[in-house]
């Protein structure tokens, strides 16, 4: 996941997680259709259980640490 960092230089987890934040809010705040919403939600949380995933697959191949997953 490489996203294009216009406006944010932030981790792609980091940006994943802001989108998640404005989905639980819209669910919270009744805004738009929650069946959507709570669709868009499940998308992202399963972006961020895979870019959770190569960041530390990243992070173990950086300190040399082979990574069987």
């Amino acid at each position: 996941l490489e996203p294009l960092r216009c406006f944010s230089k932030t981790s792609s987890t980091e940006q994943i997680k802001v989108r998640i934040d404005d989905k639980l809010s819209r669910i919270r705040n009744g805004v738009n259709d929650a069946e959507d919403t709570i669709l868009d939600l499940i998308g992202y949380l399963i972006i961020l259980r895979i870019a959770t995933k190569q960041q530390k697959k990243q992070e173990k191949n950086k300190n040399g640490i082979d990574n069987k997953d």
